[in-house]
């Protein structure tokens, strides 16, 4: 499906998978396979395209309301100019080069590949993969590993997690000052002081390691 003239994008899952890649074109190209008992709901308002996963319920007794066993693995392709906001319960988020602004998981990963990316949050999951632009970022977990590799930063930043280890690698264009803190691991940062922007990186159970590719 074919969505013109949309300038922003909200993605939402329970279960099934999202995956959000950037292309040429200058329309929005939504796809998706369901299993099982779920549907698709995708509605444009104004320039904003609003796609959710819903799975069907049925009530027992006339009364209580269950979830069948169903999802729906959603594929979004936008242009450069499209932002995109993305969120799932119990499934895995992927974004491929586009512009995310805020991505969150309860229970599932999250998984970047040359994403320009600013707020990324998960529960029960890890964080990994690349950045290509990181703007005013914050990235979270609770219970997960957070491992990135950061091409260039714009504004301050804050990475961290609870029960899990922090590995940083950024390139030569960000400039950065470091300030790592691990309650109950080691730290290993190579030479990023003096720079223009802060970069904040924390953990209470794990080690945290920053280093220069």
């Amino acid at each position: 499906m074919i969505f013109e003239d949309v300038k922003e994008v909200i993605v939402s899952s329970v279960s099934g998978k999202i995956t959000v890649e950037e292309h040429k074109e200058d329309f929005v190209e939504v796809n998706y396979t369901i299993e099982g008992e779920c549907d698709v709901e995708i509605k444009q308002e104004g320039e904003k395209l609003i796609i959710k996963e819903k799975p069907k319920r049925k009530k027992i007794l006339g009364i209580i309301n269950k979830d069948l066993k169903g999802k729906a693995d959603i594929t979004v392709r936008v242009p450069e100019s499209v932002s995109v906001t993305a969120s799932t319960v119990n499934g895995t988020v992927l974004i491929e080069g586009a512009k995310a602004r805020k991505i969150t998981s309860v229970n599932g990963s999250i998984v970047l590949k040359e994403a320009r990316v600013s707020e990324v949050s998960t529960v029960n999951g890890g964080v990994s993969g690349s950045i290509a632009l990181a703007e005013d970022l914050k990235v979270s977990a609770v219970n997960g590993s957070i491992g990135l590799d950061i091409e260039d930063i714009e504004g301050d930043g804050i990475v961290s997690t609870v029960n899990g280890s922090v590995r940083i690698r950024m390139s030569d264009l960000c400039d950065v000052t470091v300030i790592a803190t691990a309650v109950n691991g080691r730290i290993h940062v190579d030479d990023f002081e003096d720079g223009e922007f802060k970069l904040k990186i924390s953990t209470v159970n794990g080690s945290v390691v920053v280093e220069r590719f």
